[in-house]
């Protein structure tokens, strides 16, 4: 389906693809760590494309290129996970600068963007939550000392395990012949032409009712009782921040998508908006077969 386009236009595309058809599967089942399951993903793409170029900017290329055409869509403008393929990607990047292609450097690269995940969502509940975020989590932690539970071990042993999965990945995708790799694009792809994903929901309230919203929300509750905090100032903190984010994704959605794809055209960033209109295209031919 996609083997006629340049390597970075086709990986972009069924990155994206996969990060909306597949994310959009996944959420609607309420599987967790969604998140992380695709982030995963990202990691195995990028490893195999810096496996078969030159191209030493590649996987910032792949997943700026796939985050413009999913914030592109309509159903799908949210800012985090933006965000967070275009970060993911840089991370990898860096590994591969500093050690060069090798499996070593991809590997360094995989764990520096499989932390990511980790740390996008705290530092965005940090910056809304602040103080009663921690204070929260200190209680947490005091009471749960009694069963020999100790929060910070447990999720130093999450980002762990993930660092050891990204590894795992970055290592698979050395030994996995390039049919089979082809093969498993073609039946995600084929799985999605059966699910309505670009009809799903975009931006909205909806995207804070999610375990790493209301988790450190219930913890920032807690510190604030604790300390003696005030509730109030703590509601207004969170009510800004939702504020904030529903400007964002209105303002996004405000953008028409066929003029900025025309405007970077224009300025020779073909490498831009040449994966994000054949995503599209792409897309509307799917919904047509329906």
């Amino acid at each position: 389906m996609l083997d006629k386009i340049p390597l970075h236009h086709r990986l972009a595309v069924y990155l994206g693809l996969v990060e909306i058809g597949l994310g959009g599967i996944f959420h609607s089942l309420r599987i967790p760590c969604t998140g992380y399951a695709l982030s995963l993903h990202q990691i195995f793409c990028l490893n195999r494309a810096v496996r078969d170029t030159y191209d030493a900017f590649l996987p910032i290329k792949i997943s700026l290129a796939a985050g413009f055409f999913k914030i592109s869509l309509p159903s799908a403008k949210t800012l985090t996970p933006f965000v967070a393929i275009v970060m993911q990607g840089i991370l990898f990047n860096i590994g591969t600068f500093l050690f060069g292609r090798t499996i070593f450097g991809r590997c360094v690269g995989a764990m520096l963007s499989c932390v990511w995940g980790f740390i996008q969502p705290l530092l965005i509940i940090s910056l809304v939550l602040g103080k009663p975020l921690m204070d929260g989590f200190s209680v947490i932690n005091t009471f749960t000392q009694p069963w020999h539970i100790n929060l910070f071990a447990v999720l130093i042993f999450i980002v762990l395990l993930k660092v050891i999965l990204a590894i795992g990945a970055s290592l698979y995708s050395e030994r996995m012949p390039l049919k089979q790799w082809l093969d498993v694009q073609d039946r995600l792809l084929a799985l999605m032409q059966l699910t309505p994903f670009a009809r799903a929901k975009g931006g909205s309230i909806t995207s804070f009712l999610n375990v790493w919203f209301i988790i450190p929300i219930a913890l920032s509750i807690t510190g604030l009782l604790a300390t003696n905090g005030a509730l109030i100032d703590g509601f207004k903190s969170v009510g800004q921040g939702i504020a904030l984010y529903m400007m964002i994704i209105i303002g996004l959605n405000l953008i028409p998508t066929n003029k900025v794809i025309k405007y970077l055209t224009r300025k020779n960033y073909q490498w831009l908006a040449e994966p994000c209109a054949y995503g599209i295209d792409l897309l509307k031919g799917m919904e047509k077969k329906k």
